[in-house]
């Protein structure tokens, strides 16, 4: 009998489509889906007759009490989590990554500068492009300069 209903392992293969990619069948996202159907809620509170709105209504305040205090608590927690995010982003600020040797002039304090590393002093000292080409070379590393 339910070799007439279904095809010999018709049932099998769709419940593995549903848990697997690898078959040639086209999945559909369950907010899409969800999505539909809040469209189709509103056209029919929009357009639809007093009974029809009702029922949609009914439906709508079923899924706000079981659903409604979940909702504001997650709108409420990443409002809260937004506000930490953004005043430790605000308050942390940047440290410079270039500094010349001579000047010290960073590249936070001059955006537009360009910096260079010297290849014959001794450690990594970098220098604006003013003083690249006219500075004195350090021959050793001074602990006390870092």
């Amino acid at each position: 009998m339910s070799s007439l209903l279904l095809p010999k392992g018709c049932l099998e293969s769709a419940i593995r489509c549903l848990y697997c990619s690898r078959h040639d069948c086209r999945a559909v996202k369950i907010k899409w889906l969800a999505l539909l159907t809040w469209i189709g809620y509103f056209l029919t509170v929009a357009f639809g007759d007093w009974f029809s709105r009702l029922l949609v209504l009914a439906s709508v305040a079923n899924f706000l009490l079981f659903f409604g205090k979940d909702i504001v608590e997650r709108v409420r927690l990443g409002r809260r989590r937004m506000a930490t995010q953004a005043a430790r982003l605000a308050v942390k600020e940047r440290p410079f990554f270039h500094r010349c040797t001579v000047c010290g002039i960073t590249d936070r304090t001059n955006p537009a500068m360009e910096f260079r590393y010297c290849s014959k002093c001794a450690g990594a000292r970098g220098y604006c492009t003013e003083h690249l080409r006219n500075h004195e070379h350090i021959l050793t590393e001074d602990p006390a300069a870092g």
